[in-house]
């Protein structure tokens, strides 16, 4: 047996207020409000590593002493955090204050460890002596495990810490063969004490009024091999000093912020959730061999997914090209090549997930490289074609030629009902995903009864997909020499589109059905996913204008946004994953295809709705999703309990409603202005300034 999602976990999974989360490339950090990690607090709080939690406790401590905290300073900077807290004192009578001991914390995350500096200051008028305490364990298990998942087996984890010459070194040997180490050593004033069990480290400290100590350990990850313990290589600690490595973060932080374009507009909301997002888009990216590539959320998807990344790098691709690029060279590189059955491999087939880990080295669970998506095949070729129409990159579309020639053949050969001609899946014996589309969530398709649908199973929007990418691909392929793809294309597209009208249609609701499944049956629903169609171009104009209506009256909207599925259906649960929550993804895609379809009456409706949420979270930022309660029922959107924030694509959203609001303007690196501009209701102007690959400012009033 695989291990599998043990449900009764989900509420100690809830991500609260209080939580902070940080990232730096594959390191992932989830600590309290003032820094510090627990996890008899908090089961998920610790730092993750390569899919692997190596610190499960950091906690600094004043024995004898109750520090007072003060609010926070917000993260200003990727991967920075400050934090401070006092302790005050006040004379044997109590009516005289005699000062405070001052606390400031900084921590700096890198890609393998972290920098911190604890800085203490004696405000007093007079000496103080007392303890510091930094407590640090490691319990090394895998981020599937935080996340509620049961083993198969399992085996008991020995963990060893040895202190030497200054140096804490935290080690397990996994089930999976490798040696995990967390290695703390320190720059300037070492530990004076350190307990028996090596998990408390201790400082005595004396200062003057007005004096300062600091305390500046250095933690480093290591994963290798193992090696007798004697010939270990012990952690040789960077005598950089952490101002150094501060000063480093943040002109990394500048520069990166530099690579987006500038946003002005006279709508406060609409500019400072601008800001974040760059930020946030910023810390979600990842460095890989051919360079930053999207992860998903924080923090149980702090991983790559193909079709998260795609619909990322769509989203910003007027904005930021490169990542675009980038995501189709990662997934061409991970391109299926054989058959497996336990990963949902077929040859030609596009990534969905991708993670390391012990579960995942073991096989125990499949998403090492695991291809259970129906869709990430179709928007694959859907992100090369639509990259190419942005920057006119000939040699880039040509080297990309033979996996979208692969996808294609993926597409005929396994993902074709050889009946019905729709692209449909089906899940593996051996495990995996149930659905595998976007609404992936085990009970997340089913017909007007309540009844779940049986396999294989035809989304209504991945077929939109399959004809946004075969027609727009039949130019490109003419272009290079392939006449006869070309003409293939075109006409499998208009059949599709044929198909895809007369079996999905309902007219008594005016919306397509969710999906038809293995019984030929469609799920007649009210649902979000027909709304994907409008951006693909399948639609007629008539039948997308009613659509665009159904989307938006009170049975799907909820006036914060769409919801996944309407309050008649017999599923429709507001605080459910898929069936009946909002995703801003999701919202952000059905108003890029009002925009395109010329929809502003709905458009105007939705883009409010989604300025008025941002207004409501204190970062401006959405969540992946929030609870489907109507508008009326509470003060503002209602966070679902185990939400990821931030959340890559739902960060994306933002730069699909700028899309909608000023239209597809770069082609081939040129400013193309079709006449008019759409700005939402509290919007007044609008102006975008260094987008890559174009000349032109954007201005709107």
């Amino acid at each position: 047996m695989k291990a599998r999602r043990n449900r009764t976990h989900i509420a100690s999974r809830a991500i609260g207020p209080g939580d902070r989360l940080v990232k730096k490339e594959d390191l992932l950090g989830v600590w309290d409000l003032f820094g510090s990690i627990d996890i008899r607090v908090k089961p998920f709080y610790g730092l993750f590593w390569h899919g692997m939690r190596f610190v499960s406790f950091w906690r600094w401590d004043i024995p004898g002493r109750h520090p007072m905290n003060l609010e926070p300073l917000g993260r200003l900077e990727n991967g920075i955090s400050f934090y401070r807290q006092y302790i005050p004192f006040a004379s044997s009578s109590g009516e005289e204050a005699e000062g405070a001991i001052s606390l400031f914390l900084e921590r700096v995350l890198l890609p393998e460890g972290l920098r911190e500096r604890l800085s203490i200051r004696n405000f007093g008028r007079i000496r103080r002596s007392f303890d510091v305490k930094l407590s640090i364990d490691s319990d090394f298990v895998d981020m599937f495990d935080v996340r509620g998942f049961v083993r198969s087996t399992v085996f008991p984890r020995k963990v060893e810490r040895v202190f030497r010459d200054g140096v804490l070194n935290i080690s397990s040997l996994g089930k999976d063969g490798l040696l995990r180490e967390a290695i703390v050593s320190f720059s300037g004033k070492s530990p004076t004490d350190v307990s028996e069990t090596g998990k408390e480290l201790q400082w005595s400290i004396d200062l003057f009024p007005g004096e300062e100590c600091l305390l500046e350990p250095i933690l480093a990850f290591s994963e290798s091999m193992p090696a007798p313990l004697p010939s270990r290589r012990t952690h040789d600690a960077s005598r950089e000093t952490f101002f150094s490595v501060l000063k480093k973060t943040r002109k990394k932080n500048l520069d990166d912020l530099r690579n987006w374009p500038v946003l002005k507009t006279d709508h406060p909301v609409l500019s400072a959730a601008y800001d974040r997002a760059c930020q946030d888009l910023d810390m979600l990216f990842t460095g890989t061999s051919v360079g930053q590539v999207p992860y998903a959320g924080l923090p149980w998807f702090s991983t790559f997914f193909g079709r998260d990344a795609i619909i990322t790098a769509y989203s910003i691709l007027w904005a930021r090209p490169d990542i675009a690029l980038n995501v189709l060279r990662h997934l061409e590189k991970t391109q299926a090549t054989q058959l497996d059955p336990f990963r949902a491999s077929q040859p030609g087939k596009i990534l969905h997930e991708e993670r390391s880990g012990e579960l995942s080295n073991l096989g125990e669970v499949p998403f090492g490289r695991y291809y259970g998506s129906i869709d990430s095949t179709p928007l694959f070729i859907v992100l090369a074609c639509e990259y190419y129409m942005r920057t006119g990159d000939d040699a880039v579309l040509t080297s990309l030629w033979p996996s979208i020639e692969r996808a294609l053949l993926w597409i005929d050969q396994y993902g074709l009902d050889p009946a019905s001609q729709f692209l449909v899946y089906s899940p593996s014996p051996d495990g995996g995903l149930v659905n595998q589309g976007w609404k992936d969530s085990s009970d997340s398709v089913f017909h007007s009864d309540g009844s779940l649908a049986t396999h294989p199973i035809a989304l209504i929007e991945v077929q939109g997909y399959l004809y946004w990418a075969w027609s727009m691909l039949a130019p490109l392929a003419k272009q290079l020499g392939q006449v006869a793809l070309s003409e293939s294309l075109k006409k499998r597209a208009e059949k599709l589109k044929k198909s895809v009208i007369k079996r999905f249609w309902i007219s008594e609701r005016n919306i397509f059905a969710m999906a038809i499944d293995g019984k030929n049956k469609p799920c007649a629903i009210n649902s979000s996913n027909p709304g994907h169609l409008l951006l693909t171009g399948i639609l007629p104009q008539n039948l997308a204008r009613k659509l665009s209506k159904t989307l938006v009256d009170q049975e799907l909207f909820s006036g914060w946004g769409v919801r996944t599925i309407g309050i008649k259906e017999v599923r429709y649960n507001p605080v459910s994953y898929h069936n009946g929550s909002i995703w801003p993804h999701d919202n952000g895609l059905i108003m890029a295809g009002m925009a395109r379809m010329g929809f502003f009456k709905e458009l105007k409706k939705l883009s409010k709705a989604y300025l008025d949420g941002l207004s409501m979270f204190r970062d401006y930022r959405f969540p992946e999703l929030i609870c489907g309660f109507d508008r009326e029922e509470f003060s503002g959107p209602v966070l679902y309990p185990t939400s990821c924030s931030p959340q890559t694509w739902s960060v994306a959203s933002l730069f699909l409603l700028l899309r909608s609001m000023t239209g597809d303007l770069f082609k081939k690196g040129k400013f193309i202005h079709k006449g008019g501009f759409f700005l939402p209701p509290g919007v007044g102007s609008v102006e975008i300034s260094g987008v890559k690959g174009a000349d032109s400012i954007i201005k709107a009033n």
